[in-house]
């Protein structure tokens, strides 16, 4: 940890918890305006003009849609590649690594991609007021980015030296490439509860032999559970998205604020290039499925925990 000032950030000395302390970039300047959405804040950030090591005269551009509180996410979406490769470009030649080649799958429309956020906390300087946001690429891919609340200002900080080329690796797919970093080896598939589509990592047979039950009364017992769990978040939603025909914009609005983790970021990647008023019958369709089924998701993270599943299953 260090409480090093960064110069080139006017609020950075509010912020002091730093995982890095090696050889970090000074802070990366860029233009921010921003909007609010329901729960979120949209970024928009405008990257110096030559700032990127290409001589296409791209201006890198993305929007980035910023949730906090207790499911915080942020969703990147870029206008073009072009302007998705010359933030890559930027952010390159600021960390000082080499630009890796473009995926042989790449797209020339990445679609929006959703991360991990951290909220760092908000900090005054003057009468200014300053966030500060983690952005969690990757495990070993992290961003910090920090705006002026009511200001154009914002600057992209370092977490952590070693993994510069992981950071630009991780932006050359989401915002260039639209082609997701694969795994190098197969998951080894096993047996594993399924709910409404949702893969866990239970076993059933594996608890009916610990808790000398049958195999087919933990099933019954988990499907109990993930009902009560997302039938009142599929009403929820069916309410929301009803009134999609409507007023598209207060759906979307009402969507993002459900209860249920990552809605902020489909919604928006959904709108994000046209609005809610130009999606076709069939994407809403395919907007609610897709909520429908982070509601389920969030009821199968809950089995990751052993404690939860023992519990459930001794009610």
């Amino acid at each position: 940890m260090t409480t090093k000032v960064r110069s080139r950030a006017p609020a950075w000395d509010l912020f002091t918890a730093r995982d890095g302390v090696d050889a970090l970039a000074g802070d990366l300047a860029v233009t921010v305006s921003t909007e609010q959405m329901g729960p979120a804040r949209i970024l928009h950030l405008t990257f110096p003009a030559g700032a990127g090591t290409n001589d296409t005269g791209n201006i890198g551009r993305v929007s980035i849609a910023i949730a906090l509180g207790k499911m915080p996410e942020a969703t990147l979406a870029v206008p073009s590649a072009d302007a998705g490769a010359a933030c890559v470009d930027a952010v390159a030649k600021w960390l000082d690594v080499p630009v890796p080649r473009r995926h042989v799958r790449a797209v020339a429309q990445p679609p929006p991609v959703t991360v991990g956020a951290i909220d760092m906390g908000k900090g005054k300087s003057g009468r200014h007021v300053w966030q500060l946001v983690q952005l969690v690429l990757s495990y070993d891919a992290r961003l910090y980015l920090l705006w002026r609340v009511a200001g154009t200002e914002a600057f992209l900080c370092e977490h952590e030296a070693a993994d510069r080329e992981r950071v630009i690796a991780e932006l050359a797919c989401a915002l260039r490439d639209g082609v997701k970093l694969t795994r190098d080896t197969p998951t080894i598939e096993r047996p594993y509860f399924k709910f409404d589509g949702q893969k866990s990592n239970v076993v059933p047979s594996f608890w009916a032999q610990k808790l000398m039950i049958e195999q087919g009364e933990v099933v019954r017992m988990l499907e109990a559970a993930g009902r009560a769990h997302v039938d009142p978040l599929y009403a929820q939603i069916d309410t929301a998205f009803d009134a999609w025909p409507s007023d598209p914009h207060a759906a979307a609005i009402r969507s993002m604020k459900l209860p249920v983790n990552g809605s902020v970021g489909a919604v928006w990647a959904a709108i994000a290039h046209r609005g809610a008023e130009a999606l076709a019958p069939d994407e809403v369709a395919a907007l609610r499925d897709k909520l429908r089924s982070l509601a389920a998701a969030q009821f199968v993270r809950r089995l990751f925990q052993h404690d939860e599943v023992h519990a459930l299953l001794l009610r």
